[in-house]
């Protein structure tokens, strides 16, 4: 395992889909890695699934105005992803900025009457993400409460992992570095049949 200088310590990453408490995808990393790369990976997997929401939660390592954009796009869910407490508000996600460029884009079928979800629609088949990612994140800062209480509820589900993950010691320590991954998935797959077995006893 690589150091890892935010934790603090050796590790391995499983970045992990959840459905609710339900876990159903994984994929391992080293310790290091940049996260946001696998988060595009486990939306597009979300997306294939078909995988329905009203919106995703995700922590501070994946914050990316591209991310915001794509939960929008393929999930047609709203992000919630953490930000740092001084994160500020962006000019390019103004619904000013938005309908401006609505208007610029006339030629193509622009219309600054069209609802605000068709405009940021329209905005992301034109080539501008940026704009709709920046638009999604000013709202998570400006309804900060909703992620609060959305992680809130995240640590139920937070709970019933933690004391599954004891159950099933979901770590890769004594590891060769050429069983981690595989070990990790084991590990997930074990995980996965406890969850079933404990939707299944209600």
């Amino acid at each position: 395992s690589l150091f890892n200088p935010h934790y603090q310590v050796k590790m391995d990453k499983a970045h992990i889909l959840n459905l609710g408490a339900y876990p159903l995808f994984m994929i391992h990393s080293e310790g290091t890695e940049n996260d946001k790369p696998y988060a595009h990976f486990l939306i597009q997997i979300a997306e294939l699934l078909g995988v329905s929401c009203d919106h995703v939660l995700m922590d501070a390592g994946y914050d990316s105005l591209e991310l915001h954009t794509l939960i929008f796009e393929k999930l047609h869910a709203k992000p919630l992803i953490q930000l740092r407490s001084d994160a500020q508000l962006s000019p390019l996600g103004s619904e000013k900025t938005i309908t401006k460029q609505i208007n610029t884009f006339w030629r193509k079928g622009g219309n600054a009457q069209m609802s605000l979800t068709e405009k940021l629609v329209f905005l992301c088949k034109n080539g501008k993400r940026e704009m709709v990612g920046a638009y999604l994140r000013n709202q998570t800062i400006l309804h900060g409460r909703e992620v609060k209480d959305a992680m809130k509820r995240r640590g139920t589900c937070e709970r019933k992992h933690a004391h599954l993950k004891k159950t099933v010691k979901f770590d890769v320590v004594h590891c060769k570095k050429n069983n981690r991954a595989l070990s990790a998935i084991m590990n997930f797959i074990t995980f996965q049949l406890l969850m079933l077995a404990h939707l299944q006893n209600g």
